[in-house]
């Protein structure tokens, strides 16, 4: 076998490892276990080493492996219901993701460690119970719910422990370490009693956050029953739960006592599933994420239009500069890196044809195909 071909089969290899999937548990085995493949809609027991982990409201996941759940991969947990972990840990680094819902249950944790620069938001409503809890590495724990910690509170992190919640801290001051430079909720002492653990109240109470597709779009509506100082909402949307993308901005009513409903309209560029999230921000740019809505959008129909002038292809219509565009001549050949593309708005595209050959040409698109004549 050739260099050539055993270099190309080990990077096939390596790829194929480094995939992260997503895995949701839905009860389809025994209806509890962790480590049932068929709990899962992965087909398999997660590897938080490799996988994206989502245990939805209304389901109960016991640890009955026995083991700690490290996500040191970039990869992500998210908590809607409920986790008994059966006195192991969890632990995030290495860029990877926790998110705690106010739905989620946590039980018998013994502690959640966070280190390499990973990521924890810990949502209003949320509130479970530890022994010990360690943030290091230039990390960044949100908590805008309740963290009980029993015995040992560490922050080593850089990046600290802030939000709009509290930690109730049981343990010892000796056990109690706050050395990081942005400290606990802006406290940076090392004595816990001269720290409040505790964030900024809430600007909003939020009553409900959901999504339904209605034909290819994505409506999302939102109640809130009070705001103060709330400067604005952020609908943010992934496929992946790593990668989030803004899908819309809309002001918020400042200061509120009374229902106020609001809702926007989002169209995915392709088929297949998505999560959504609500981001609330205040005028002090303190913000709060909102549990995560996922839905399953089944076709795009396609909202493009297309029009030639000599050797520019003008495009428009909605979220193009998120859609996929190529351009192939008739051998099916793709010649896209000899034309030059300018995205003008969000609805707007010109693609030139000026170097290419004259003859037909297909520009592609995530939803459709278009011929074309390079003069």
């Amino acid at each position: 076998m050739s260099k050539l071909v055993t270099a190309s089969i080990l990077l096939l290899l390596v790829s194929i490892e480094s995939f992260s999937a997503t895995c949701t548990f839905n009860g389809n085995g025994d209806g509890t276990s962790w480590t049932d493949g068929s709990n899962w809609s992965c087909g398999s027991e997660p590897d938080p080493g490799n996988d994206n982990v989502i245990i939805p409201a209304g389901f109960n996941v016991f640890n009955d492996g026995g083991s700690d759940y490290t996500f040191d991969g970039g990869e992500s947990i998210t908590i809607n219901g409920g986790l008994n972990m059966d006195g192991k840990n969890i632990i995030i680094k290495s860029n990877g993701t926790i998110n705690v819902s106010s739905t989620a249950n946590i039980t018998n944790l013994f502690a959640l460690q966070l280190a390499e620069n990973a990521t924890g938001t810990i949502a209003s409503g949320a509130s479970f119970t530890m022994e010990e809890l360690k943030t290091d590495d230039n990390s960044l724990l949100t908590i805008n719910g309740v963290l009980t910690v029993k015995d040992k509170l560490e922050n080593l992190s850089d990046a600290g422990i802030v939000g709009a919640g509290s930690i109730n801290y049981q343990g010892s001051n000796g056990n109690f370490v706050n050395t990081g430079t942005k400290g606990i909720f802006g406290c940076f002492d090392s004595n816990v009693n001269n720290c409040s653990l505790s964030g900024s109240s809430l600007p909003i109470e939020l009553l409900f956050f959901g999504v339904t597709v209605i034909e290819n779009s994505v409506e999302i509506h939102w109640q809130t029953a009070s705001e103060t100082n709330n400067d604005y909402f952020t609908i943010e949307r992934s496929q992946d739960l790593l990668r989030w993308k803004e899908t819309a901005r809309i002001d918020g009513a400042g200061n509120s006592s009374k229902l106020l409903n609001y809702s926007t309209v989002d169209s995915p560029p392709i088929v297949g599933t998505y999560y959504y999230r609500l981001k609330q921000t205040d005028f002090n740019g303190q913000f709060d994420y909102s549990h995560l809505e996922s839905v399953h959008v089944n076709e795009i129909y396609s909202n493009l239009s297309l029009s030639q002038f000599s050797n520019e292809v003008i495009i428009s219509g909605k979220n193009i500069d998120s859609q996929y565009f190529a351009v192939y001549n008739t051998l099916g050949h793709d010649v896209t890196s000899q034309t030059e593309r300018t995205i003008q708005t969000s609805s707007k595209m010109v693609i030139n044809l000026s170097y290419l050959k004259p003859g037909i040409y297909f520009i592609k698109s995530t939803t459709t195909t278009n011929k074309v004549y390079k003069q």
